[in-house]
């Protein structure tokens, strides 16, 4: 694929160094991407290209989408279909593990104790022009959200934002899945050599 479009963001900026530090086993234990790539619609062939680079150890895409929450206040929930999840694995507070044959709605925890949602509970996202109705399945923290604002605030309020994940298998049925990341695992630690090869293997 041509590579005007995409964007490599690798690991976690200097500023979070001590956060790092602080959540270093929980980052390990749910297998955080070290790198992502981002477009406007990453397809299986680009995964398949990724996990050829040297030092690559897995390779998933996603689509992740902003929506917004039916509610008054119409909250921003960051929503992601994904597949068997092997990678950024979400970590479950309450309700099932994730299983990507089951048809609901994985919630932020801090997002639903905001709103006063509990798991069996129906909530309704607004996003491509359809409003998506789920079941909350589960709540969940997850590593990519370790610290999650909404627009230009500083400060965390789940009051306004939130994140979510739904199985891609129950992606609207009138509609054609398309991808917007790819998540990879990588063993090497010369990132800028690393996002080059990333970058010649999908141009």
């Amino acid at each position: 694929m041509a590579f005007l479009g995409v964007f490599i963001y690798i690991g976690i900026g200097a500023e979070w160094y001590g956060i790092q530090q602080v959540y270093n086993s929980y980052f390990e234990e749910t297998e955080m991407a070290d790198a992502w790539v981002y477009g406007e619609n990453m397809t299986d062939r680009d995964v398949r290209d990724i996990l050829r680079v040297e030092g690559v150890t897995a390779a998933e895409n996603r689509l992740t989408i902003k929506t917004i929450g039916d509610f008054g206040n119409k909250p921003e929930i960051t929503l992601s279909y994904i597949g068997d999840e092997e990678i950024s694995n979400m970590v479950i507070v309450s309700g099932k593990e994730y299983d990507s044959s089951i048809d609901g709605i994985w919630l932020d925890d801090n997002f639903a104790k905001a709103k006063r949602l509990e798991v069996g509970d129906e909530i309704t996202l607004k996003a491509l022009g359809l409003e998506i109705e789920k079941e909350i399945v589960g709540t969940i923290t997850h590593p990519e959200y370790v610290y999650h604002t909404y627009g230009t605030e500083m400060f965390p309020d789940r009051y306004k934002c939130g994140f979510a994940f739904i199985s891609e298998n129950y992606f609207p049925k009138n509609m054609t899945l398309f991808h917007t990341e790819i998540l990879i695992k990588t063993d090497r630690d010369d990132m800028e050599e690393f996002e080059k090869d990333i970058s010649d293997a999908l141009d």
